[in-house]
């Protein structure tokens, strides 16, 4: 390209790197096709961003949406009981 030509306007140019999913799983599991991965990020659910939780599962996989407010919510409440609520067998 010389100095005369113009980039086209449709031309790609990152600018900026966004994470938009995390799988969390056991070492040496498949971060995309394990056994009880969960796949955790952001999602349009058409009324603005919601936390999106995936948990995979041999043959299938099963998704919570939940707002963002409601999750700020149950991380306090886990923070706050889960001493009581965790407990071996």
């Amino acid at each position: 390209m010389t100095k005369k030509q113009k980039e086209p306007d449709n031309c790609f140019t990152p600018t900026e790197e966004t994470i938009t999913q995390v799988a969390i799983h056991q070492k040496g599991t498949n971060p995309l096709f394990g056994n009880s991965v969960a796949h955790i990020g952001p999602e349009d659910e058409a009324a603005g961003s919601f936390l999106s939780i995936k948990i995979m599962y041999p043959n299938e996989s099963e998704k919570i949406a939940i707002d963002w407010e409601m999750w700020d919510r149950i991380v306090e409440t886990v923070a706050k009981y889960r001493k009581n609520w965790e407990w071996e067998d």
